[in-house]
């Protein structure tokens, strides 16, 4: 493998959060017993492809860790902006509560 250039942080290890952000968001959608096995997976899943690219010699373990906080910093930026748009969305001045919207069931 070319391992020359800048390792910092690891680009793989930060896609790999993306595993368990995908998890910890499809946790929701399944039953009780099923969500802890989904996000345990998830993160495994992250776990070993950041330290595999430890073992294969291409990064270190600082870039790996480096990794891992630059996805969870996206992952969490995208949490806090979906939580300002659903407090907006549900408090603006003039929003109808969802019962009081046609349709609503």
């Amino acid at each position: 493998m070319d391992v020359s250039g800048f390792s910092y942080p690891s680009g793989h290890a930060s896609i790999s959060v993306t595993f368990l952000a995908i998890a910890v968001v499809l946790s929701r959608t399944v039953p009780a017993a099923w969500r802890v096995a989904l996000v345990v997976a998830g993160a495994v899943l992250a776990a070993a492809i950041g330290l595999s690219r430890v073992y294969l010699r291409v990064h270190y373990l600082s870039d790996v860790i480096g990794g891992w906080a630059v996805g969870l910093g996206a992952f969490s930026l995208c949490g806090a902006v979906a939580l300002v748009v659903d407090y907006l969305r549900n408090n603006w001045p003039g929003a109808q509560s969802a019962e009081a919207r046609p349709g609503a069931s």
